[in-house]
C-alpha cells in the first residue's frame, strides 16, 4: 500500500481536495455571482486529476496509460461523485457538472498526450 501511495502521490492528493471540494455543503461553497463558473470549477477539477494521474503513471512506467482506460476511470470517478452530492445538503447531482467533468478530462487529456510527447523529444 505504501509503494501505491508513493507511485501516485499527486493522483491521490488530487482525488483527496475534488472529494473536499465537491463533497462540502452547499451553504459552505462561496458564491461569486459568476453564471456557470461552477462549471469552469468542474472542468479545471477533474482536468487536474487527469493531468496528475498521467504524470504520475509516466513517472512509474515511462510510457502514457491507456487512452480509454484513463477516460473512462475519471468519468466513472465523476460520475460517482455525482451521486454522493445527493446525500451532501444544499447538493445536488446534475448532469451538466458530468459533462463540465468530462470535457476537463478529455481536455486534459490532450494535453498531458502532447506534454509527454513533447518530454519523450527533447
Amino acid at each position: 500500500m505504501k509503494q501505491f501511495i508513493s507511485k501516485y502521490k499527486f493522483t491521490i492528493i488530487s482525488v483527496i481536495l475534488v472529494l473536499v471540494g465537491i463533497l462540502m455543503p452547499g451553504d459552505d461553497v462561496p458564491s461569486v455571482g459568476i453564471p456557470h463558473l461552477d462549471k469552469v470549477v468542474h472542468c479545471g477539477m477533474f482536468g487536474c486529476v487527469t493531468v496528475c494521474y498521467y504524470w504520475d503513471y509516466y513517472k512509474v512506467y515511462k510510457k502514457v496509460p491507456y487512452l480509454w482506460l484513463t477516460i473512462v476511470s475519471v468519468v466513472l470517478f465523476g460520475a460517482l461523485t455525482e451521486i454522493m452530492q445527493t446525500y451532501v445538503p444544499g447538493r445536488s447531482c446534475d448532469y451538466r457538472d458530468l459533462i463540465a467533468d468530462t470535457t476537463g478530462i478529455m481536455l486534459a487529456t490532450i494535453v498531458a498526450r502532447w506534454g509527454v510527447k513533447k518530454y519523450k523529444q527533447d
